[in-house]
């Protein structure tokens, strides 16, 4: 682990630490005496060859020293903070794969080898609260191994999984037509090619779930009421199959084992902004309110903004921008199971509470409530929903010094940014 810590970009690591920006390996001043690049301290903080230096107050050394320093940290304390902060793993873990085994007879169709028991990396690969009782009401497995079909003169191929490479499957089933459509899903998760494998045609537009909303669903399919205190009080759209089984499992009461969220999940983020009226319809018969948890990047950010412009009642759980801070396989942190991880630190040791924050200061992108009384409806505008609204749609402020308020509007689309004027928003709107 120190090792990958040396080994960190030190001006990546001073901009994540100090909020400062470097021009080449220039800081625009330092951070300890604040001095800068002015007439008579010109350079005075750079780096070279992975350390820094001040020319002015002589502070000079690695990543870990500028963390102690900035932080106030002890050597242990800042290697801690940085382990955190890029999400680094405490051993260093070889590349991992499965068993491959070339097969002389041939396989008609895929066969599996399903595991008794989960074993404990299993359950944590999955997420920090994934339980096998979680594993059943996601229709869960773990393999030991499954065999490919053959195919014209292709052998099968037996694929094993180790005690470092777990492979997992999930079985589907969806009534077409008065049967019975069943399909499965293989997942390995470190895999880099092979990560999902579809066995069997998936169902379009299938509503991924966990069971117990599952089962809500096929009542509202079939038309038979669904009373109040079956519904559910939350229901929140995730962006895939681990993310939905960490919110839920994070979701379980220890004491009451009672579920605050119910998920769901599409095929895929792309498929959000085809999502059938339809199948919004059925959404509102199962629950009270309904949530989307898009992952923290621009595909998560323009998506969930295709689906919440169709559906305006829908609320919108943002993860924290912090959570880009951190790295995970030496990219920015993204999706909910990457929260739970990284903020389950000391200082998070409440991250149920932290999340359930998120959840309640969740969004519409309708910006009007109405309440109606005998006489009348009243309308009452949200300021901070039409915000939202307007930057859903591509409406950005942008800070100005050329003009005296400070700030000028502009229209994004297709990557172009366009000035424009208050009535242009106004027609808009």
């Amino acid at each position: 682990m120190i090792e990958k810590i040396k080994a960190l970009d030190i001006k990546e690591v001073i901009q994540d630490v100090s909020g400062l920006q470097f021009k080449k390996n220039v800081l625009e001043k330092c951070p300890f005496c604040g001095s800068g690049t002015g007439k008579n301290k010109t350079s005075a903080f750079y780096v070279k060859n992975n350390y820094f230096t001040c020319r002015v107050c002589d502070k000079k050394g690695s990543s870990i020293g500028f963390v102690m320093e900035f932080h106030g940290k002890n050597e242990h304390e800042s290697i801690v903070y940085l382990k955190n902060l890029y999400n680094i793993s405490e051993s260093e873990r070889p590349a991992i794969q499965a068993k491959f085994e070339k097969l002389t007879e041939k396989h008609a169709e895929v066969e599996f080898g399903i595991k008794k028991e989960f074993s404990d990396f299993e359950l944590k690969t999955l997420g920090r609260k994934v339980t096998k009782e979680v594993c059943a009401l996601f229709n869960c497995e773990a393999l030991e191994y499954y065999i490919t079909k053959s195919a014209d003169d292709k052998p099968s191929y037996k694929i094993s999984s180790t005690p470092e490479y777990p492979i997992y499957l999930f079985s589907y089933q969806k009534p077409v037509k008065d049967k019975i459509h069943y399909f499965k899903r293989i997942y390995q998760p470190f895999s880099k090619d092979y990560r999902f494998t579809w066995v069997g045609t998936p169902v379009p537009d299938f509503i991924y779930s966990d069971n117990k909303t599952a089962k809500l669903l096929e009542k509202a399919e079939n038309l038979i009421d669904i009373e109040s205190d079956l519904k559910a009080e939350k229901l929140i759209l995730c962006t895939g199959t681990s993310d939905a089984m960490n919110v839920f499992a994070e979701g379980i009461d220890e004491k009451s084992e009672k579920i605050k969220y119910n998920v769901i999940w599409l095929n895929s983020e792309t498929s959000w902004s085809k999502f059938s009226s339809y199948n919004y319809g059925l959404l509102t018969k199962i629950a009270f309110d309904i949530y989307v948890l898009p992952d923290l990047d621009k595909t998560g950010i323009q998506k969930v903004f295709d689906f919440a412009l169709n559906y305006l009642d829908v609320k919108i759980i943002w993860l924290p921008a912090e959570l880009s801070n951190f790295r995970r396989n030496g990219k920015p942190c993204k999706d909910v199971k990457d929260f739970f991880n990284v903020f389950k630190s000391e200082k998070y040791n409440k991250i149920e509470y932290y999340f359930k924050k998120l959840v309640k200061i969740s969004g519409q992108l309708r910006f009007w409530d109405e309440y109606k009384t005998k006489k009348k409806t009243d309308f009452y505008l949200s300021n901070e929903r039409i915000y939202q609204f307007l930057q859903a749609n591509g409406f950005y402020r942008i800070p100005t010094k050329t003009i005296k308020r400070g700030w000028i509007f502009v229209h994004i689309r297709n990557n172009i940014v366009t000035q424009i004027d208050d009535e242009s928003i106004a027609e808009y709107a």
